[in-house]
């Protein structure tokens, strides 16, 4: 579950640029910045409401079905390799994109949250 918590974190910060965030400070801080980061915050809220839907399907719904689970030994090869491949994706992706934000040549990537950077690619 670290994972997805990473995973979130750098999503957010990359969904920074689209809605200019990163460029607000108290000299243009107005209505317009105001509504885009209303904006962000409820496409944030979403994406989250929207994982959290989509996961709770893989929670046992009962007792009984925990109990069985538990019995039967809840072993799938094709789940563990589902979930191992994106626990994957989600560890390498978000500590690919931090190491870009941390160093300063690569932080103004627009691709991870950065205004654009004006003597390289801006991706």
């Amino acid at each position: 579950s670290n994972a997805f918590i990473t995973l979130n974190v750098v999503v957010s910060t990359q969904l920074m640029a689209p809605f200019r965030l990163a460029e607000i400070d108290k000299d243009n801080d107005d209505a317009s910045a105001n509504r885009r980061m209303a904006q962000y915050t409820l496409l944030i809220s979403g994406i989250n409401i929207l994982g959290v839907v989509s996961s709770v399907w893989f929670f046992p719904r009962n007792r009984k079905q925990c109990r069985d689970w538990k019995e039967w030994g809840g072993h799938r090869f094709s789940v563990a390799i589902s979930a191992l491949a994106f626990s994957v994706f989600a560890l390498i992706y978000s500590f690919s994109c931090m190491i870009l934000t941390v160093l300063p040549s690569t932080s103004c990537l627009k691709f991870v949250g950065g205004n654009g950077c004006p003597n390289g690619p801006d991706f």
